[in-house]
This record gives structure tokens, sequence and C-alpha cells, in this order.
């Protein structure tokens, strides 16, 4: 009681400040607004490869800053998990460029994949919501070369996959997988990258789902957690828009009604 009673009190100021207006944002973009600690912003590393990659912080542009940072702690957080790197839907690169220039994927002996058709979301696929909200075609203002250019300085640890998925992992053999970007958009693509990835994913190894909490990609939330309906792992929403899965070490199985954990083979 004394405990909620306090939570209560300090709820109430809270509120009473942010509705007076007087205590500043930390972080406002993209969404999201917060007047909570953002490490992000007195990292300088964290900053010059976010100026680098993504953006100049031009005023003019969404600030993605705190979408970046989730991005970084889950890359640090796999760090002495073995496997390589994927992302499906690099588009522009910039998420790619933003890892790759933090951290040295050459000295652990990883390979960045990368999957997109660098010339938009094909209509193949696409649920009706999805057509009616205008899906097609997006993100078709960038080319291989343009990529190619971009990623000129790390030629040696990445692999670029350009088609449509699943189509461009007919020949690619599984492989150990350690962190899994996902920002295809749409929910049919983003499902067959789940059935082809997430086998090989190591545990510890971490999914991130850029597009997982926005409005307008409701169709692929749905497809994703009926996926992870029968796994062990659930879903963090994030309030980025993104979601976050953590592969985990043992696997759920029902035995009379009660759930026991046993190690993954």
């Amino acid at each position: 009681m004394q405990w909620n009673l306090r939570w209560s009190n300090c709820r109430s100021l809270h509120e009473g400040i942010m509705e007076s207006g007087t205590e500043t944002p930390t972080y406002e973009s993209d969404g999201l607004r917060t007047v909570h600690f953002a490490p992000f912003l007195l990292d300088d590393e964290f900053n010059r490869a976010y100026r680098k990659a993504i953006s100049p912080l031009d005023p003019a542009e969404t600030d993605i800053r705190y979408r970046a940072y989730i991005i970084q702690w889950a890359v640090s957080q796999v760090s002495h998990i073995p496997g390589d790197f994927v992302e499906c839907g690099t588009y522009n690169a910039k998420a790619a460029t933003f890892i790759l220039n933090l951290e040295d994927l050459k000295a652990s002996d990883r390979k960045f994949l990368l999957f997109d058709t660098f010339s938009g979301i094909p209509s193949k696929g696409l649920t009706e919501r999805e057509i009616s909200l205008g899906f097609k075609g997006r993100f078709h203002d960038v080319t291989l070369e343009e990529v190619k250019e971009k990623l000129k300085n790390y030629l040696d640890v990445i692999e670029l996959h350009v088609g449509i998925i699943p189509d461009t992992f007919v020949n690619l053999r599984p492989r150990p997988v350690a962190f899994l970007h996902l920002d295809l958009n749409a929910a049919k693509p983003t499902k067959d990258a789940l059935d082809f990835f997430y086998p090989g994913l190591q545990p510890g190894g971490i999914i991130i789902f850029d597009d997982y909490g926005w409005v307008g990609y409701e169709d692929q939330r749905e497809i994703i957690d009926l996926f992870f309906s029968d796994k062990s792992e659930k879903i963090l929403s994030l309030p980025t828009g993104q979601g976050m899965v953590i592969k985990r070490p043992y696997k759920a199985i029902r035995d009379r009604g009660r759930i026991r954990w046993w190690k993954k083979s």
C-alpha cells in the first residue's frame, strides 16, 4: 500500500510537470517524446557514426537516433556470440553503414549479409491492405550502384544479395546468425526471412524488427506475432516502433498442462 501510494504521488507530480510544459524533453522526434535520460546523446562515438552513416542531424530531417541506439545496443550485446550479421531490407544502406562504422566485423571473422531488391518493394505477395496503402514501389529511389559506392570500404565483409525474398535464399546455405535486422515493411517477405534465418539464430542472438509497432504495418506485425506464437521467445515492443526478440537457449515443451524448459539442440 505504501509503495502504491508513493508511486501514485510520483506519477501525479510527473503528470503535473508534463502538463505544465516546464520539463524539456531530452529527445523528441520519430514519433517519440521523452524527458528521461537518453545515453546516446552524450556518446561521441555513436553520434559520429550516426552523422557519417545516417544523417548530419539536419533539423529538416527526422532524427532517428533512438532507433539507431537500439540497433547499437543490440549489436553490442551479441559481440560474444558466433555467427554472421544479416539485414533484410537494406534500401540505401544507412543502417548497415551505421553498424559497420561501429563494429569491426573483419576482426570478429563475421560476414554481413544484405538483402534487397534495390529497386523498391515488389508487388509480389503484398496483402490487400499493403496494396491499398501504396507499398508497391516504395523505396525505389536508390540503385545498387549507389549502395555499392556507399559500402565500398567494407566489401571484404559484406555480401550483397539482390532480388526478391525468398528467391534470394535459394542458393544460400544455412549459417549461424548472431544479429538479424528486418526492415522489409511487408508481411510475406518478413515471414519468409524468419522461416529461413530463425533456425540459425544462435542462443542470445537478437532480431530487431524496424516496423513492428508502426501504424500501417499491422499485417507485418500480425504475421510476426503468429510466427512466435509457438516459440519460447516473446517479442518486446519498443516505444521507438521497433520490436525485439532475443533467442533463448531453451525451448518450451508442454507436458501434462505444464510448461517445461529443455535445452535447444
